[in-house]
């Protein structure tokens, strides 16, 4: 007769240093992959920015075709203006992309993302998916300029006023040097008229390089209907005060702001090229 031991044979246990150096392998894979699915996931989110900044560039380019080579003129509402929305860039090019989500990036950062967020501005009729605009207009290279993809302001008895209406009339290209490497639009934290000005393009984010879009590197719309990535740098800007701001990591990118680099631009009283760099001259670039 066979024993008990024979008929129930006695199964191993793992021993505590055999748990421990699974859990350990574990965790070093863990350490291992976890930034790689990030990378990934963040590399997806960028190519499919580029893919909307592609479209939105595309829409510009359709835009001026249809319209005698002129960019579109922006109007928000003054008092007593009945209409339900501004007609900003993104209303105007809506029509030749056809759908809200290409104006969305993913890339903008969640808590400045929703309608009714801390420090957005973002509800204004048009756009009813319940998230801030993630790309900005060329307006100028700061608030304060005037050499970017609209006039200023029309004045009373000016071209284009209207007295419902802060109208910014569009430029034809004629007005323009080179529309090939001309920021169009491009990524941006700025609402609720949503700017690529350096001033304005991360406000509301913090001096650090782990603010700027896709490690450093946004999505940038030119004129001509192309897209392509651009470095940036994050920091602080004397004369504009002690906002966080943005710039193009190379002073040469910045020139792109420019309908005419070398002609002066009366809102600053300087060439947009010196304008550009004075704005380096009082940079002060986030280290970190």
């Amino acid at each position: 007769m066979r024993s008990p031991a024979e008929i129930y044979p006695v199964r191993k246990a793992f021993t505590l240093i055999e748990l421990l150096v699974v859990i350990a392998i574990i965790a070093i894979l863990a350490a291992i992959l976890f930034p790689v699915f990030a990378q990934a996931k963040l590399a997806a989110k960028k190519t499919q920015d580029l893919s909307n900044t592609k479209q939105i560039a595309t829409a510009i380019y359709m835009y001026c075709g249809d319209y005698d080579d002129t960019t579109p003129t922006i109007n928000s509402r003054r008092g007593g203006n009945p209409a339900p929305v501004d007609i900003d860039y993104y209303v105007a090019l809506y029509p030749y992309v056809k759908n809200m989500n290409v104006f969305l990036s993913p890339g903008r950062r969640s808590e400045y993302s929703s309608i009714g967020g801390s420090g957005d501005d973002c509800v204004d009729g048009f756009n009813t998916t319940n998230q801030c605009i993630g790309y900005g207009w060329n307006w100028g290279i700061t608030s304060g300029a005037g050499s970017g993809l609209t006039y200023a302001r029309s004045a009373n008895g000016e071209p284009g006023y209207d007295p419902l209406w802060r109208t910014n009339v569009g430029k034809n290209f004629s007005q323009i040097e080179q529309t090939a490497s001309m920021f169009a639009a491009g990524n941006t934290g700025d609402s609720p008229r949503f700017t690529i000005c350096v001033n304005y393009l991360m406000q509301y984010y913090s001096n650090t390089k782990s603010s700027l879009f896709f490690n450093g590197k946004h999505n940038m719309a030119f004129l001509d209907g192309h897209a392509k990535s651009v470095a940036w740098t994050i920091g602080t800007m004397s004369i504009t005060g002690s906002d966080v701001i943005a710039l193009p990591a190379a002073k040469s990118d910045a020139y792109k702001y420019c309908d005419q680099p070398d002609s002066v631009d009366t809102r600053v009283g300087m060439t947009c090229r010196a304008y550009a760099d004075l704005l380096y001259s009082v940079y002060t670039q986030s280290p970190n």
